[in-house]
């Protein structure tokens, strides 16, 4: 009895290493079935901490689709970059790429296939514009994974802020308050001749008026217009995806 229970062991050993090398494969290829990759032709990450922060935002984004971070120096937009070489790595699968090109000191969100399809081109704008201000500062390692992080809380469904679109309705705002008291007091003062100064004076706007303006012209300066690169749909050929750009 001993040795029939010694022999069922070693059977049932061997048929489970047997099984273990029909199912590794399989499961390996699973796990593999994306890649994260970092092509730093600039040399933006500068450090071994900088290098771990983005590689594990990189990964955790990882378990949805390829993940990309590429810098370059080109006479295109960073946006046709970003397309180009994602087409390149990954063809039409599920994929995000940031780019971020030192020559056209612009940077660029790409996503396509399942990615994209939870990525819309509106949000991928919305997080170059979150992110630019830190290559401005020239914290590219940061600016990356916070473009990783927000493409990934994105694909889950969670909200992001969005501080330009925040500002920009707020100066839309104070116009609109401007315009309606204006209106509001032309129409209390009736046939009175007032030039418009003396009306903004009456409806005690003067100071706010200055003020809106002073607003929007430091938002001018603070925020550099988007690229016209930056685009949707097949945009230079290559894959199906879409994205957003923003100057530095």
């Amino acid at each position: 009895m001993i040795l029939v229970s010694k022999k069922l062991s070693l059977f049932k050993a061997v048929l489970l290493v047997f099984l273990g090398l029909l199912f590794i494969p399989a499961l390996s290829t699973q796990a593999d079935a994306y890649q994260v990759t970092i092509i730093d032709d600039q040399g933006l990450i500068s450090s071994d901490a900088e290098f771990e922060s983005l590689k594990e935002a990189m990964f955790e984004l990882g378990q949805y689709g390829n993940v990309l971070f590429y810098s370059c120096a080109t006479t295109n937009s960073s946006y046709y970059s970003a397309e180009k070489k994602c087409y390149e790595l990954f063809g039409e699968s599920s994929a995000a790429v940031f780019c971020i090109d030192m020559w056209q000191r612009e940077l660029t969100v790409y996503v396509n296939g399942e990615i994209g399809n939870k990525v819309s081109k509106g949000k991928c704008d919305t997080i170059a514009d979150n992110v630019y201000k830190y290559a401005s500062r020239g914290e590219y390692a940061e600016c990356a994974r916070v473009a990783f992080s927000q493409i990934l809380k994105t694909y889950k469904g969670s909200r992001i802020d969005s501080p330009m679109q925040t500002a920009s309705n707020i100066c839309l705002a104070l116009i609109f308050a401007l315009l309606i008291n204006f209106f509001a007091v032309k129409l209390l003062h009736g046939n009175r001749k007032m030039d418009n100064l003396k009306m903004l004076k009456g409806a005690g706007n003067c100071i706010f008026f200055k003020n809106a303006h002073a607003l929007m012209v430091s938002s001018s300066k603070r925020y550099s217009p988007r690229s016209k690169g930056g685009g949707g749909g097949r945009g230079g050929g290559f894959g199906g995806g879409h994205g957003g750009s923003h100057r530095f």
